[in-house]
């Protein structure tokens, strides 16, 4: 991995769109993509040009945060946050009881080893659904970390 090799840290940032299956049931999977395609457009506008946006399952997204740590990472992410909050695009969709959740990890700040970051932003995302809407959960590593 080229951030190990030249000691350069990275952040990834996951996003799920929660109950999303509400949408592709009560308007339709035509609507249901749109709004996917959307949300990624809006996010690949809205990022930095060295970052990376990838769509993960159903409903998640996946933005790559080169050269940045957890604090850089957070505030990308609030940033985000607070743009689909006050979207009208997504304020009309999360009228059908949708929310964005937010999980960060940063390697090699929180996460010693980068073959561990995408399931610590996992258990990340999944620790901001006991947080209030909107809110970035940071994954905040104990584990031993290689080499120091």
């Amino acid at each position: 991995l080229n951030a190990r090799r030249y000691s350069r840290g990275f952040a990834v940032l996951f996003i799920d769109l929660d109950r999303f299956k509400i949408v592709n049931d009560t308007l339709g999977h035509d609507a249901g993509d749109k709004l996917l395609q959307e949300i990624g457009t809006r996010l690949g506008r809205t990022i930095r040009s060295s970052d990376v946006v990838a769509r993960l399952g159903e409903g998640g997204f996946a933005v790559l945060l080169p050269e940045t740590g957890w604090r850089g990472g957070r505030v990308m992410a609030e940033r985000l946050s607070r743009y689909f909050l006050n979207e009208p695009l997504f304020k009309e969709a999360a009228g059908k009881d949708l929310r964005l959740y937010w999980g960060l990890a940063s390697y090699p700040e929180e996460v010693g080893l980068p073959e561990r970051l995408y399931a610590s932003a996992v258990e990340a995302m999944r620790a901001s659904r006991d947080l209030a809407a909107g809110e970035v959960a940071i994954y905040r590593g104990s584990e031993e970390r290689e080499g120091g």
